[in-house]
């Protein structure tokens, strides 16, 4: 038979209390958390939702197709390759 260690040192009678400490700073930062969360969602919701759609209908209105086609690969392209390839080829490119 193995001997069990076990993972942590509390006692029975040291978990509740520690229990009790976990809980309380949870409840503590709960308003700091949500406003947080608020503060970076709501602007990325506001800025991030309708850019696509602005993209699309300026690109609409453009006539010419090459350009078109060039400007709607180029803003879709990190969705398919990966950030680190994408930047190689700017600094080939360019």
């Amino acid at each position: 038979m193995h001997k069990q260690v076990p993972i942590c040192s509390l006692s029975p009678g040291e978990v509740l209390p520690f229990c009790r400490f976990l809980l309380k700073k949870s409840v503590l930062y709960f308003y700091d958390i949500i406003r947080n969360t608020v503060v970076i969602s709501v602007p990325k919701l506001i800025f991030n939702f309708p850019a696509p759609i602005i993209l699309a209908l300026m690109l609409n209105a453009v006539r010419k197709q090459q350009f078109k086609r060039t400007i709607q690969t180029v803003s879709y392209l990190p969705y398919f390759v990966s950030w680190v390839v994408v930047t190689a080829l700017f600094h080939k490119l360019f």
